[in-house]
Parts: structure tokens; C-alpha cells; sequence
């Protein structure tokens, strides 16, 4: 008997180990599981800024081409009339200078 006696002692302990064992797992699944759900909820919050970096960046960028586009054509514009300005002074320099011959200074 005193030999049962020790071995009920003996489940006891393990029983008594198991179920803090038990609870101990149910308490860090818990735990992971809060701790998944926060990194879920961060995750869907950093995918949703990237989302709009991305988009202020394509506008940027848009805005970006809009400018330079813009910048193009007045460069152009620029050239272009002073280049016709310079044929055109070269164009009345020339007529300056036939008349002069003609008149005689």
C-alpha cells in the first residue's frame, strides 16, 4: 500500500505538471496569436502607406514630365525666336548695308 500510496503521490505531481504545462501552452498560443494578429494589422497598415507613396510618387512624377514638357517647348520657343531674330537683324543689317553702297556712305 505504501508503494500505491507513493505512486498516486507521483500522478498527482505529474497531473498537477501537466495541467500547468497545459496552461502554460494555452496562455503563449494566446499570446501568438495577439502577437500575429498585431503583426497582420501592422503589415496591412505598411502595405497601405506604400500604397500611397506610390501614388504621390506617380504624381510627382507626372508633375515631374508636365514641367519638363513645358520647359522643352520654351526652350524651343526661345531658340527659335532668336535664331529668326538674328536672321532678321542680319536680314535688316544687310539692307542697311546695300543702302548704304547705294547712297554712298
Amino acid at each position: 500500500m505504501a508503494q500505491s500510496h507513493t505512486t498516486m503521490v507521483r500522478l498527482d505531481r505529474l497531473e498537477s505538471a501537466l495541467v500547468h504545462l497545459t496552461d502554460v501552452i494555452v496562455l503563449q498560443g494566446e499570446r501568438m496569436d495577439f502577437g500575429f494578429s498585431s503583426l497582420r494589422d501592422e503589415m496591412r497598415t505598411m502595405r497601405d502607406e506604400m500604397r500611397t507613396v506610390r501614388e504621390e510618387m506617380r504624381s510627382v512624377h507626372e508633375r515631374i514630365e508636365t514641367l519638363t514638357d513645358r520647359f522643352d517647348r520654351y526652350v524651343g520657343m526661345t531658340t527659335k525666336e532668336r535664331t529668326s531674330s538674328v536672321e532678321r537683324f542680319a536680314l535688316i543689317e544687310e539692307r542697311l548695308t546695300k543702302l548704304e553702297e547705294r547712297g554712298g556712305i
